[in-house]
């Protein structure tokens, strides 16, 4: 997780305005997906939340490892944002991420991304890790 917060550390000071723009559009899909309970959708663009965040830090080769790591556990982030709680509260967690980026306050982006990390993993650890893939398990059937 460090690895992750040294991104959003960073990507503030190098973050363009089309980025920018992007991640508030995100946030505005987000936001409707979330409200018709299309949860494939917020999964999709949770992912291309992450990707403009690590392509602004501009390190190619942990930008590699992040996504691939992203993608790696994107069937728990699945079953994290079929909460509508959960998907509810990363909405806010990404806005106020996206605030600090805008305002270039690194240190802010920072502390803000390990709130919503950390949110993340209490909604998993309540849960259970394995409720997620036998919720998997149940559609494949």
């Amino acid at each position: 997780w460090t690895i992750r917060m040294k991104y959003f550390k960073s990507s503030p000071e190098n973050i363009t305005e089309a980025q920018l723009e992007q991640l508030e559009e995100i946030q505005f899909l987000f936001e409707f997906h979330t409200k018709k309970k299309h949860y494939d959708q917020l999964v999709e663009l949770d992912d291309r939340f992450h990707d403009i965040i690590y392509a602004a830090s501009n390190s190619r080769m942990l930008t590699h490892v992040l996504v691939d790591f992203h993608h790696y556990v994107q069937r728990v982030r699945r079953g994290s944002l079929s909460n509508e709680e959960r998907a509810e509260n990363c909405i806010l967690e990404h806005n106020a991420i996206v605030e600090a980026l805008k305002q270039r306050d690194g240190d802010k982006a920072e502390e803000l991304a390990h709130q919503h990390i950390s949110s993340t993993i209490r909604n998993i650890s309540s849960k259970g890790i394995e409720s997620f893939f036998e919720q998997d398990k149940k559609n494949e059937i």
